[in-house]
């Protein structure tokens, strides 16, 4: 054909991505013929080619079409001559305009990624795909606790919230669209598997201009203002979200993006309306990947505990396991106890699994023994005796169930597991054994959770309510040992707390302060409170080193606290049994509790800070090591301690479970006075110097 250049910025030879895009290729095909003599002596054979005969000819594609690439290929895909996987790369790279993989290769050289940085302060991501994919996405229920519903009472412009899709790969009018959800949504309706999945309007749960309005930007969805408009005024939910609309009324065709079709837009991402740091918390799962669809997320609710937790997978079940598990690491005897309840999934299954799991280690093969809710096959035990051997079935009750208390002790190598009964909620539960079975092969460390497999490709979510892991010590007849002499220390209980709290300090100033009590949450408090009347500027300082687990949401750490009533103002910032460091407060005599939580910040021993400033609170934390304290939550107005007026310091403590005792441990307390700045001088940002400060150690008060 006589090509005598390279097409510039192309590799001669390279992958398919490297190659240019272009709207059509040419193509020629080359036809030899080649003759080979074979000649034999009587013993042994000896071939040669003898002549090579070479035609470039037009290549032949389907339909008649020569001369063009992706015909060609095409008929090679139809004669089974390469795969579907190979036929789509190249059908991207022949006939796609966008330049889309080329685009990807060249920002892939440069270490970069397609991705949009949202408003953290504003939006939550809920779903992505691709590179926008930041998670493994929000389910049914999760999904909708996040939307944050207007809030107005101006009857004209009631919103049930507001839901963004970014998309990197769609024209411009249609990169970024913002849905308002003009009605409440049915319990049992999953608007995001309508979204990301669907092509109908959710058995009449998400029409349009009755359900829900789109607009092009977020000041005219919460202002219902600028609605988009659809050709002939027909919504096609075939292209779901957008449905062909667009801002006039245009046409607007091949904008879709159904997450489970790599043909439709991709690099896309969703989200809602509710600021990072107030919704739900990610906790960190362990997807075990025994074959190819585990994936899936867990989600906290700060204020209840509650937790939202997806999983894919194939099964729990045969020589490995696929499914999404949230582990922690456990040794000697507990127990876990969680209800579990809400199972949603596009593609119910009988045998899909939620529940209670203990397991050796996160290889796919490993030991455990589980209880789980199923899909319709009720409650169910199994687990696998050994590593590398095959699943155990030890029986299903309830069968039909749709919720279930779940239980599991260990005893030394003893595993038994339980499921409970409740007349009324938050009543007494009542625990029928459902299988019993010594299994050594898990070991004495291991791993206890929760486990959640779809056995599908799509994720199934689970709710997750009253989850804890109590830690189990059998009883000793062993002295007991006397420690260091301990110092007076003013402590109380603050609330109806069921057991009586406790507080002590060494002489080598370690604190031990033990606390029962409901919660510090909602409009009243029950705790244990170590408490220190103080005036005016105040930074306190506590070193925790340990804090036993009894649940997810207990809490130790620093309050400021106006008063010792139990509905009393406070300010505060405890580490929690599960769910990280939380700062948490009253702003109001009586009025509800606010608050938020980092769940990523676990790590014991560390510094916990709260400052007060006349009525500017903050937060703050680090490390042992650490020089610099690191920024947590404020300042925040709290109107108390003005003044001169005198509120208390100290270490409080609740267990959360008011019939048990949570023990925290701290190796310093210190509480800081900070002079008022004269009115000749200037406050400035920053640590106190020593000059200006007094720091109080508790063994002298």
């Amino acid at each position: 054909r006589g090509y005598v250049e390279n097409i510039p910025g192309a590799p001669m030879c390279g992958c398919v991505e490297q190659m240019p895009t272009v709207s059509r290729s040419d193509c020629t095909q080359v036809d030899l013929t080649e003759t080979i003599m074979i000649e034999f002596d009587g013993s042994s054979f000896v071939g040669k080619l003898t002549s090579v005969h070479v035609d470039f000819n037009a290549c032949r594609g389907i339909n008649n079409r020569n001369n063009d690439l992706w015909a060609y290929m095409a008929r090679l895909y139809y004669q089974g001559d390469i795969t579907p996987k190979q036929f789509g790369e190249a059908g991207r790279i022949i006939t796609n305009s966008n330049c889309n993989e080329a685009t990807k290769f060249e920002l892939n050289q440069k270490e970069l990624t397609v991705g949009y940085d949202h408003d953290v302060s504003t939006w939550t991501n809920v779903a992505g795909r691709d590179q926008m994919k930041l998670n493994d996405g929000y389910g049914h229920r999760a999904f909708t606790e996040s939307l944050t519903p207007s809030g107005t009472l101006d009857p004209d412009n009631i919103h049930y919230g507001i839901i963004f899709r970014a998309c990197q790969s769609c024209i411009r009018t249609h990169m970024k669209i913002f849905y308002r959800r003009r009605t409440a949504i049915p319990d049992d309706f999953s608007l995001i598997d309508n979204i990301l999945y669907q092509t109908n309007d959710g058995g009449g749960n998400n029409v349009w201009n009755d359900d829900f309005s789109l607009h092009s930007t977020l000041e005219d969805a919460l202002n219902d203002v600028n609605p988009w408009l659809c050709p002939n005024d027909v919504y096609n939910y075939g292209d779901t979200f957008y449905g062909r609309c667009s801002p006039d009324g245009t046409q607007v065709k091949d904008q879709r993006s159904r997450f489970q079709s790599w043909s439709d837009k991709n690099d896309v991402a969703y989200f809602v309306n509710k600021p990072e740091e107030s919704g739900l918390q990610i906790l960190a799962t362990a997807p075990i990947k025994g074959r190819d669809y585990a994936g899936g997320m867990a989600l906290q609710d700060p204020n209840d505990g509650i937790i939202y937790m997806t999983g894919s997978g194939r099964d729990i079940w045969g020589d490995n396991d696929d499914f999404n598990f949230y582990p922690q690491a456990a040794d000697g005897d507990h127990t876990a106890i969680v209800h579990a309840s809400s199972i949603s999934s596009p593609q119910p299954y009988e045998w899909s699994k939620s529940g209670i799991m203990f397991r050796t280690s996160l290889e796919p093969d490993s030991a455990h023994f589980s209880i789980y809710l199923t899909g319709s096959n009720g409650v169910c035990v199994q687990g696998r005796q050994n590593a590398g051997e095959g699943s155990k079935h030890w029986g299903c009750v309830n069968v039909g169930a749709t919720s279930a208390w779940l239980k599991i002790e260990k005893r030394m190598d003893m595993y038994t597991s339980f499921v409970g009964s409740q007349e009324v909620e938050g009543g007494l539960i009542t625990w029928t054994e459902v299988k019993s079975i010594e299994l050594p092969g898990i070991g004495e460390s291991y791993n206890v959770g929760l486990a959640v497999s779809s056995a599908r490709w799509y994720a199934q979510e689970a709710v997750f309510k009253d989850y804890e892991v109590d830690a189990y010590y059998f009883p000793s007849a062993a002295p007991s040992v006397s420690g260091m002499p301990t110092i007076f220390v003013p402590s109380q209980d603050i609330g109806a707390v069921g057991v009586a709290g406790s507080a002590s300090q060494a002489s080598d100033e370690r604190w031990v302060v033990k606390g029962s009590g409901s919660d510090i949450w909602g409009s009243s408090d029950q705790f244990h409170y170590v408490r220190f009347e103080k005036t005016g500027n105040v930074i306190a300082e506590l070193l925790v080193d340990s804090f036993d687990y009894i649940y997810s949401w207990q809490k130790g750490g620093i309050m400021f606290r106006e008063t010792l009533d139990a509905n009393s103002r406070h300010y505060s910032l405890f580490m929690t049994g599960s769910s990280g460091i939380s700062n948490q407060y009253r702003t109001n005599t009586g009025s509800n509790s606010g608050g938020t939580a980092n769940p990523d910040l676990k790590t014991k021993p560390v510094w916990l800070q709260v400052s007060k400033m006349g009525n500017q609170f903050s937060t703050a934390y680090k490390y042992e090591g650490d020089v610099e304290w690191t920024p947590l939550w404020g300042p925040q107005t709290m109107n108390f301690g003005l003044d001169n007026n005198s509120f208390y310091v100290g270490i409080a403590v609740t267990s959360h479970q008011n019939t048990k005792l949570a023990t925290l441990e701290a190796r310093e307390f210190n509480i800081i006075d900070v002079p008022t700045p004269s009115p000749t001088t200037s406050p400035t940002a920053g640590p106190t110097s020593p000059a200006t400060t007094r720091r109080l150690r508790k063994s002298t008060q």
